[in-house]
């Protein structure tokens, strides 16, 4: 059994009780000196407690105010591998104690290490997501995991999905869940979820039993943009959920990045409003590295290409070529060769030489 001190199993004890909202559990516990006291004196706690919820409820929680309760709850965690880190734990990371929502408790599977990288940064983006757009954000993640970054998100199909698996094989990806981990949804991410999990981090604020509901993924993302340094809107419509993770992040004051769409693009329409507000412009991973003054040359980092790339620069090798040239030669479609030639010049492998030529340097 994990040994937690007596205000985390105090917080752990407290979260457990349904019937108190979240509002009414920060109250609680802003109106104790220390978490523990509310175990040790609850009666002080009485009728807080009763005007919040009623006098059944707080019998319910004198009632089951023993440690061997705790330690059931603790067990039962355990049983099914989840470790919980609370605002008064030594790896609660700092970022999201800045924030006016901050959770009192965060449910983990996986490598709860990754809350302590400064350099975390979220992806997120909308279900309907162009292929080029995914394209992108896969390198994108990948390319930041890579060199030290730990990439945030949450859960759903497109932009969201798009970053975990360009993060995935670097271990450094945090999925922040809306519900409990008795949950998955979507469903058909499942596979993907375990591969966080042993991989990666996933977390959520809610007991495993929290079942998913419409109003809490909007809530969910203030703990996204929070854990954040910077966050990047890779794609969004009018009235995509996405909005909320980028206002958040705008809120917390920290940056926004966003892809830029061709008009017409209704996927792209929130990232074009938010660049049209300040947020930085965003087309290659240099665009982010570059704002946070890392020099991706002068780190001596070196990439790995891609089957695709490494076919396109053999094509160019000593060659100055048309992209339709390239097209044929290569066999992809065009939205597969755009991301290709442009990590490539990512990598300073090739340049491009004006009306759609491209060379090797």
């Amino acid at each position: 059994m994990i040994t937690y001190t007596k205000d985390e199993r105090a917080v752990i004890w407290l979260d457990s009780f349904l019937g108190l909202e979240y509002k009414y559990k920060v109250s609680i516990l802003n109106n104790a000196k220390q978490p523990f006291e509310i175990t040790e004196n609850l009666p002080k706690f009485s009728s807080l407690i009763i005007n919040f919820v009623g006098e059944s409820v707080y019998n319910n929680m004198q009632m089951s105010l023993n440690e061997s309760y705790i330690d059931l709850l603790i067990k039962n965690l355990e049983d099914n591998n989840i470790e919980v880190v609370t605002r008064y734990s030594k790896n609660f990371p700092e970022s999201l104690k800045e924030i006016p929502t901050c959770p009192i408790i965060l449910y983990c599977k996986g490598n709860t290490s990754l809350l302590l990288n400064e350099n975390k940064f979220s992806i997120v983006g909308s279900r309907k997501t162009i292929p080029i757009a995914i394209k992108s954000t896969e390198d994108i993640a990948r390319q930041l995991s890579e060199n030290n970054f730990t990439i945030v998100t949450g859960l759903a199909e497109g932009g969201d999905t798009a970053a975990i698996k360009g993060a995935i094989e670097s271990g450094r990806i945090i999925s922040v869940l809306a519900y409990g981990f008795n949950y998955v949804y979507p469903e058909y991410n499942r596979n993907l979820l375990k591969q966080i999990e042993l991989k990666g981090l996933v977390i959520s604020e809610h007991t495993p039993e929290t079942s998913p509901l419409p109003f809490m993924f909007p809530i969910r993302n203030r703990i996204i943009a929070g854990l954040s340094k910077g966050t990047l809107i890779v794609s969004g419509g009018v009235k995509s959920g996405t909005y909320y993770t980028a206002d958040y992040a705008v809120e917390f004051n920290r940056d926004l990045f966003a892809f830029p769409y061709s008009i017409g693009v209704s996927s792209g329409v929130m990232c074009n409003n938010f660049i049209k507000k300040g947020a930085i412009l965003t087309e290659s991973v240099l665009d982010i590295t570059g704002h946070y003054g890392i020099n991706f040359e002068e780190n001596n980092i070196s990439f790995e290409l891609t089957e695709n790339e490494s076919k396109c620069f053999n094509i160019l090798k000593g060659n100055e070529l048309h992209l339709n040239e390239i097209l044929k030669l290569s066999g992809l479609k065009i939205f597969e060769l755009l991301p290709v030639l442009s990590n490539l010049e990512i990598k300073k492998l090739i340049l491009k030489c004006g009306a759609n030529k491209y060379t090797t340097k």
